[in-house]
């Protein structure tokens, strides 16, 4: 799974070329700060911990996790559906891979809205359903 930052730069040197040296890489292998282009066939994936949006049906979906906000934040910017996949143990903060179902539902955000109390949630309409080939 990836989720995009919208607040990504890389330092750039005299010349205006990304300076790479300036990143330090992350215990997974990444360089922190740097983002890359979604592919066309690639999806956001939003992890949902206990509900299933179903083709047809609009409702709100609570953001809590920052990777999930900036998932949103990503989608609405670049006008792509989401992938809304059901965690198989609600309790897991991090969910990788293993720990989502593979069978989920694609979903347009319709509107991203923060409440009066500070929650973020996305208003979005299930479009189909899908599978996720490879992670």
């Amino acid at each position: 799974m990836t989720a995009f930052r919208e607040d990504d730069h890389l330092p750039l040197s005299a010349d205006g070329t990304p300076r790479m040296d300036a990143l330090s890489p992350d215990p997974a292998g990444r360089r922190e700060g740097v983002s890359r282009p979604l592919p066309d066939d690639a999806m956001i994936i939003l992890a949902v911990r206990d509900m299933v949006l179903f083709p047809g049906i609009v409702a709100p979906i609570g953001i809590g996790r920052e990777r999930s906000r900036a998932a949103v934040k990503e989608a609405v910017r670049l006008e792509r559906p989401i992938g809304l996949l059901l965690q198989s143990a609600p309790d897991i903060e991090e969910p990788g891979p293993n720990d989502l179902h593979w069978v989920g539902t694609t979903a347009t955000v319709v509107r991203h809205v923060t409440s009066a109390e500070g929650t973020q949630y996305a208003i979005a309409r299930g479009d189909k359903r899908f599978r996720v080939l490879q992670f």
